[in-house]
């Protein structure tokens, strides 16, 4: 079966060489776009790659579901252990209500919203009052997922305090078009270790907006467990990225599923999530990113990136971007159908890069002279390249494998179903995938304690069950 396979591939090959030769011949003109277009699709081994987004967002329904009992307890009963002078519950059943109690809110305030439909529209929702590190202001679901916020705001929450945590919601963008509906989420200035975990953000251009205001920067956040995601192509030329991360330092973005950012307007670029402007100390860790539901050449789509496009010096922490980012880290994350690189280093300095698994991407780009990256224990399709001076200071233990291919081993040849994001092993073939043990990924994608001394190519352990993300056909 495999000899018929292979002469059928080469028998392709032949006619494709014949038609061009001909094509030259008779002086057909082929314009140079389309041409550029050929020899990216050519280098792009996951074509026909195709994960159903719907059963994969139902398949983390889930496993958020699994993530919000620690010990037995609501995440919210856990953490509303941990704050020492609680000081009141504030249950809302309006939007009035909500408006009120934000305005009014002191730390430790939890304030609780019943479920049902609430619908916004006019100004921002301005969140001003601040927590503390001890007792910080928490605005979360009775119920998860079932208090349903419908934002037709050209920016949802506007975070300008302290310790806001979020837990819980269900948000959608519900703008006429597609330019209005900008975030759900600007934190800005003075909101440092803002919290957004167990939620659900739908249809915006920039879910997520981080950024600095009057020399403040909003450090030390947190985005966990959460969904991510657009259910159409966004019909504007304004940024389209899930989060966007600018000038700030030690965040960390970590068990989300990004997926279906597409820009359909003016460059027709975008990505999963960035960190750039002068920023220190990010990382991105133990998510799964899905640029779409398979890849599409009409888009460019970048997994994650540090340093993403550039950042004018006004933007910049210190006024002026020496690197655009430094010291951060992007481990452990699975990256699939991206018609670009699934990571993308753009003057980002001191970055590390492990145990991540890049499925139908071109694989990774360190970009620039100012970039330099460890790259190690990272199981991709595509390539690892150097551009513009970008060194890559150690690379070790990486493997390279296509996504499909007729001739050479491939992610369907050692994966049960990767197309249905199960990356158990067919086979008892564990040695190819052995590894210096990574101390800095403690647990997988899956959520598995890497406790063994043997470590492990990609962002699953293989000596155990890899199916946690498994879809149904």
């Amino acid at each position: 079966m495999k000899s018929i396979v292979k002469t059928r591939f080469a028998v392709v090959l032949l006619t494709m060489f014949f038609l061009s030769v001909l094509a030259g011949y008779t002086r057909t003109q082929i314009d140079r776009t389309q041409l550029a277009r050929w020899f990216h699709e050519w280098q792009h081994d996951g074509m026909s790659v195709q994960i159903n987004l719907t059963a994969t967002a139902e398949r983390w329904h889930d496993i958020q579901a699994q993530r919000l009992v620690v010990d037995g307890a609501s995440l919210s009963d856990s953490l509303e252990a941990d704050s020492p002078t609680l000081t009141r519950i504030v249950s809302v059943n309006s939007v009035e209500s909500l408006l009120k109690a934000i305005k009014r809110a002191q730390p430790g305030d939890r304030i609780r919203v019943a479920s049902g439909d609430y619908a916004f529209s006019g100004r921002s929702i301005t969140l001003s009052r601040s927590g503390t590190v001890t007792n910080p202001i928490t605005l979360e679901a009775e119920h998860p997922w079932q208090s349903r916020f419908e934002f037709n705001l050209l920016e949802g929450f506007w975070v300008t305090g302290s310790d806001w945590h979020f837990d819980g919601l269900q948000i959608k963008g519900t703008c006429a078009t597609d330019d209005r509906c900008e975030h759900a989420f600007h934190i800005v200035g003075g909101a440092s270790r803002t919290v957004i975990r167990n939620s659900r953000i739908v249809d915006f251009n920039a879910p997520i907006k981080i950024n600095g205001s009057k020399g403040a920067y909003p450090d030390g956040g947190q985005i966990f467990n959460n969904v991510i995601m657009n259910r159409r192509p966004r019909e504007t030329k304004k940024p389209v990225v899930g989060i966007d991360g600018v000038a700030v330092n030690d965040w960390q973005v970590s068990h989300n599923l990004i997926a279906n950012f597409r820009k359909a307007q003016g460059n027709r670029t975008s990505s999963g999530g960035f960190f750039k402007g002068g920023g220190s100390s990010n990382r991105f860790d133990n998510n799964l990113i899905i640029c779409s539901e398979r890849v599409m050449m009409d888009y460019i789509q970048i997994g994650l990136s540090l340093g993403n496009g550039g950042t004018s010096s006004a933007a910049c922490r210190t006024g002026r971007c020496p690197a655009e980012q430094f010291n951060s880290d992007i481990v452990g994350n699975i990256i699939a159908n991206c018609s670009d690189v699934g990571i993308y280093l753009n003057r980002a300095s001191g970055s590390t890069l492990t145990n991540n698994t890049l499925y139908a991407t071109l694989g990774i780009d360190v970009r620039f002279d100012v970039s330099d990256a460890v790259i190690a224990n990272n199981l991709l399709s595509g390539r690892i390249r150097e551009r513009d001076g970008g060194k890559v200071t150690v690379d070790s233990h990486n493997w390279l494998l296509p996504a499909q291919h007729l001739l050479r081993e491939s992610f369907d040849d050692f994966f049960r179903q990767p197309q249905q994001l199960d990356f158990s092993l067919r086979n008892d073939d564990l040695h190819r995938f052995e590894s210096f043990a990574n101390r800095q990924f403690p647990s997988d994608a899956c959520g598995n304690n890497n406790k063994s001394s043997k470590g492990f190519v990609g962002a699953l352990n293989p000596w155990l069950d890899n199916d946690c993300f498994s879809i149904a056909p």
